[in-house]
């Protein structure tokens, strides 16, 4: 247990351990913001990043494998869930940096319709796919070691700022990456959700690879200090509180949620936001 904590993004010295095992999760009492304890050093993160963990955990299908038909459908079904998101923002001259793009199926649907877009890929393997499978521009390189000198409209982090061992460091790289009035598209694991508190340990989310652990408080205190603006938050229903509720009650009991204004206390895992930078 740590003796001298400070929290990195409010500056509290109050906290608890909501979660202990192989490793240990410090949560500020004030912001509600988690840390891994001890923080991985970069060479047990280059084999974690390496492990069948990681892949099981993030990787659940071998798109190397599939065919074209089969390629095509996941394009499209990945590019339509995070579509109901950014077309809130994208223009139709939009340029786009997805940071730790995967396998780059986001990308390649948002190049179908038309727009300028570029990766930031960690995995050399996933950089090749990109680049030669799904002919798009990508760049083998870490956030923090990127040689990219463009600024972009639109910059995308899907379930990627928790990886980062030095956030503060990350988000301020973010910055120069977008052009003044940008928008920055966010979504992290929510350690304030229904799910989390309801499933304890077993939280699927808390892996070892996960550096950092956010609720709704501490992102929005986060992207305050690094200049930006929350202009669109998604809330949604806990699938696990809704997972033993018959589907044809499902709908009416969450818009009446919403209704009620009680939804944020029944939220998912996933915290979704988009954020603007300020000119």
């Amino acid at each position: 247990m740590p003796t001298n904590y400070t929290c990195m993004i409010c500056g509290t010295t109050n906290f608890s351990i909501p979660y202990a095992n192989d490793f240990s999760v410090i949560e500020c009492k004030k912001c509600r913001y988690g840390i891994i304890d001890p923080v991985p050093s970069s060479e047990e993160l280059d084999r974690l990043y390496n492990s069948p963990q990681y892949f099981s955990t993030h990787m659940h299908t071998n798109y190397e494998e599939l065919n074209e038909q089969k390629l095509e459908e996941a394009i499209q079904k990945e590019g339509i869930f995070h579509f109901h998101y950014l077309n809130k923002i994208l223009k139709q001259s939009s340029s786009v940096l997805e940071i730790g793009p995967g396998y780059g199926l986001q990308l390649k649907h948002l190049a179908n319709a038309g727009y300028k877009v570029k990766g930031l890929e960690t995995s050399a393997n996933a950089a090749a796919f990109i680049k030669n499978k799904l002919g798009l521009a990508v760049e083998h390189s870490s956030l923090e070691n990127s040689e990219d000198k463009n600024m972009y409209d639109v910059l995308m982090m899907n379930h990627v700022l928790e990886h980062f061992t030095d956030i503060q460091h990350a988000m301020q790289k973010v910055k120069t990456l977008l052009k003044p009035g940008g928008h920055l598209y966010l979504r992290v694991p929510n350690h304030d959700s229904f799910d989390r508190r309801k499933m304890g340990n077993k939280w699927p989310a808390y892996l070892p690879f996960h550096i950092s652990y956010f609720s709704k408080k501490s992102l929005k205190i986060l992207l305050a200090k690094q200049n930006f603006e929350i202009i669109n938050i998604e809330e949604y229903i806990s699938d696990e509180f809704l997972k033993n509720i018959p589907i044809y009650i499902k709908k009416p009991l969450k818009l009446l949620m919403f209704i009620l204004g009680i939804s944020p206390f029944l939220n998912g895992r996933t915290i979704t936001r988009i954020a603007k930078k300020h000119a």
